[in-house]
């Protein structure tokens, strides 16, 4: 009874608790509306001032900025086009005259190549080879013919030839043969002196092999011109040694290739006025597409590196002159001439530069165009767009009377009328809520006055509820305490059940061992008569063998008499072979050999005959130790029977507790049926009055949720009727 009285005052206290609790509530929500007000009344005045700070960003220039965005694209689509195109065309220009250069190479080899063509032609001629082999020096008519008739031969085959410029013959005997004029020595003078020159030694150390260079310094200097005839400039000049009968070396030729076939192909080649294209011979000579003269590319780093690299023709950027060029060469495999070329980047890229130009006009046309037409299509919609903007202000300060007046036929027209309706719509739902903030005031008094006197009536119910729930809590704390004693008995039981189990299982485990014993010693009783049967069959094995070693021992007497025997017949032997005298020598050694072999014989058979005797002694030995064992079996075999006969009986003892301990078991499991029973009488109890308990405890908690649902409907209500003059005041702002 004291702990009830206890609860009661507790659960009043708690009650005036919440209470004041509720009426701070209240408090808290008035000064929440307040603080709610002045921070919308804040929000409003930032989004104004945001508002006026996004006009400046305008549809004016939003338009002009939507305008930039493809003006934007068309620059870099221009951008792109232009450096597409100067990279397609600086590889345009690159590959062809990379190609170009590379053919005019091969124009160049193949027209040296005729010159050598040529001179192979000269040196097969017969003629010649005659002439200047000393074949005619005893015809000096004939000689002197032959003489002109070269001299004939080869004016016309230079001057027939349109690559060909000048040929010089000169050997150690006979006159030189040229086109165009004479030497100024003999012909055994000259070729003295031509051997002192590099280019002679050179030649007659190739042997016949053609060798080209930019120009023949001694022929230059030991030629005399025949004024008479025409004088061809030259580019390159070929040398070589010729042979006449006998494959001797006798003389030497000369011959140029034209200079002005040099000079159309190089020309060709050339792009623009600043473009330079030159052939350059291993000896560092250029030949120019015009008439100039002197060093240009040979004596440059990019010419040298280019003549230093493996690869026989490439392209490269290098600076020339202060410029910007590119470079290009070819070597030509046989005759050694390297073909070069420099173009100005600035050519090269002179088109491109033609499309940025047109890019930028464009480009600045389509800027101009479109801030144009931007203006007039944003001036056109601010027009509109302002006067909605006046209407709509006007609108949001209270002044409903206002319409927007607005004649356009597109979107900005449908625009003002959706505004005009927006208002007249307003203007009605603002009279709408007059009507209804009248009924909501006079709802919400009558609603107060009943949640006052519901929440009253709650609050006493929750009282009454909390008393029968504080009794129905001591009766199930008893049933609660009953239960555990009585788990208590069950839990004892259930352990003296539990024991009695183990000893019973304990007890089979006792007798299967027994079983497994008996059967372990029958099968030890069945190995010692098995035990006992070897036993046996090894003392007849034993006295076997030694019977067998008694034969043994007799066959050792034969094959000492047999010794005995030889021995005498070996000393018979040798007194034979004594009275022989040296005629028996031989004889006597067999027979000592036999007397010696006769020895070891016996001594061999004394040996196994002490063995044998060893034998016979251990193997009586071995039968007496059998003999032992044979009783050691039949004692244990008895021993057996002794033990079979106790494993019975402890079979027999082990199944009477067996017996005694089921008894046992069938009296502790009704025992434990009765336990049950009561059990579960308490468990219900105790059942019911937990669920009568939880069912006052939901009575009680759907008490306090009413109160609390009054509480909240009475805040709603206070709540509601301040909302209520808010709107009142913000009716009143509106002017209909």
């Amino acid at each position: 009874m004291m702990k009830k009285k206890g609860n009661q005052e507790e659960f009043k206290v708690k009650r005036l608790k919440r209470q004041s609790k509720k009426e701070e509530n209240i408090e808290k929500l008035y000064k929440l509306n307040k603080e709610l007000k002045q921070e919308k009344e804040i929000r409003q005045d930032r989004y104004s001032k945001k508002r006026e700070k996004k006009r400046i960003f305008g549809i004016r220039l939003r338009l002009a900025l939507a305008f930039m965005v493809p003006i934007a694209f068309i620059i870099i689509l221009g951008i792109t086009s232009y450096n597409k195109a100067s990279e397609a065309m600086l590889k345009s220009y690159e590959e062809s005259s990379f190609q170009a250069l590379k053919t005019t190479t091969n124009y160049f080899e193949l027209a040296m190549q005729t010159v050598e063509l040529r001179l192979n032609q000269l040196k097969g001629y017969e003629n010649l080879k005659n002439y200047y082999s000393g074949t005619y020096k005893s015809d000096p008519i004939t000689e002197m013919t032959t003489y002109k008739n070269l001299q004939v031969y080869i004016e016309t085959t230079t001057y027939s030839d349109n690559v060909l410029a000048n040929l010089y013959v000169f050997s150690k005997r006979g006159n030189n043969l040229s086109n165009y004029g004479s030497m100024d020595l003999s012909g055994a003078e000259l070729v003295e002196a031509y051997l002192e020159t590099e280019e002679g030694k050179r030649d007659e150390k190739e042997n016949g092999a053609y060798s080209w260079s930019g120009k023949h310094q001694f022929v230059d200097e030991h030629f005399v011109q025949d004024k008479s005839k025409i004088t061809i400039p030259y580019a390159f000049s070929v040398s070589s040694a010729f042979f006449g009968n006998g494959f001797k070396q006798i003389g030497y030729m000369v011959a140029d290739i034209r200079l002005d076939l040099f000079q159309k192909k190089l020309s060709e080649l050339e792009l623009s006025e600043n473009s330079i294209f030159v052939a350059i011979s291993k000896d560092g000579y250029e030949v120019h597409s015009n008439e100039a003269e002197g060093v240009l590319i040979a004596d440059k780093s990019f010419y040298t590196d280019a003549l230093a690299s493996s690869e026989l023709s490439g392209t490269s950027y290098v600076d020339f002159n202060g410029e910007k060029h590119l470079f290009l060469y070819s070597k030509a495999t046989k005759s050694g001439i390297t073909v070069c070329g420099l173009v100005p980047y600035s050519y090269l890229i002179s088109q491109a530069k033609a499309i940025r130009t047109s890019t930028v006009i464009y480009v600045l046309i389509a800027v101009v165009s479109a801030l144009f037409i931007a203006v007039i299509m944003s001036t056109d919609m601010g027009s509109a767009i302002n006067k909605i903007i006046v209407a709509l202000k006007k609108a949001s300060e209270g002044d409903l009377t206002v319409s927007v007046n607005c004649q356009r036929k597109d979107e900005f027209g449908m625009l003002a009328d959706s505004a005009n309706n927006m208002i007249s719509n307003v203007k009605g739902l603002i009279d709408k809520a007059q009507k209804v903030k009248d009924t909501i005031s006079l709802s919400t008094d009558e609603v107060s006055d009943s949640a006052k006197q519901l929440l009253i009536a709650t609050q006493n119910i929750s009282t009454s509820i909390e008393e029968i729930r504080q009794g129905i809590v001591q009766q199930a704390e008893d049933s609660e305490k009953c239960l555990r004693q009585s788990d208590e008995l069950t839990t004892r039981v259930n352990q003296v059940s539990y024991n009695v189990t183990t000893i019973e299982k304990l007890t089979e485990d006792s007798k299967a061992v027994v079983q497994q014993g008996l059967v372990s010693i029958d099968i030890l009783r069945d190995k010692s008569e098995e035990t006992t049967k070897i036993t046996n069959n090894i003392i007849g094995d034993i006295e076997s063998l030694e019977a067998e070693s008694e034969s043994i021992g007799k066959i050792i007497g034969v094959i000492n008499d047999i010794a005995e025997q030889t021995n005498l017949l070996s000393l018979n032997a040798s007194i034979e072979a004594a009275r022989a005298g040296d005629a028996g020598r031989g004889f006597a050694v067999v027979a000592d050999e036999i007397r010696k072999l006769a020895e070891q014989s016996v001594r061999a058979s004394g040996e196994i005959a002490t063995i044998i005797s060893s034998i016979q002694g251990k193997t009586k030995l071995t039968v007496t130790t059998v003999q032992k064992s044979e009783n050691i079996v039949k004692s244990q075999g008895n021993a057996l029977l002794n033990t079979i006969d106790l494993f019975q009986k402890i079979d027999a003892s082990v199944g009477m507790i067996a017996k005694e301990l089921t008894e046992i078991t069938s009296g502790i499991s009704g025992i434990k049926v009765a336990e049950n029973t009561t059990l579960n009488a308490i468990e219900s109890i105790s059942a019911v009055s937990e669920e009568t308990a939880a069912s006052s405890e939901e009575v009680d908690s759907a008490a306090n949720r009413q109160v609390e649902s009054v509480s909240k409907l009475r805040e709603a209500t206070l709540h509601l009727e301040a909302e209520t003059k808010e709107l009142n005041e913000a009716l009143n702002q509106f002017r209909i």
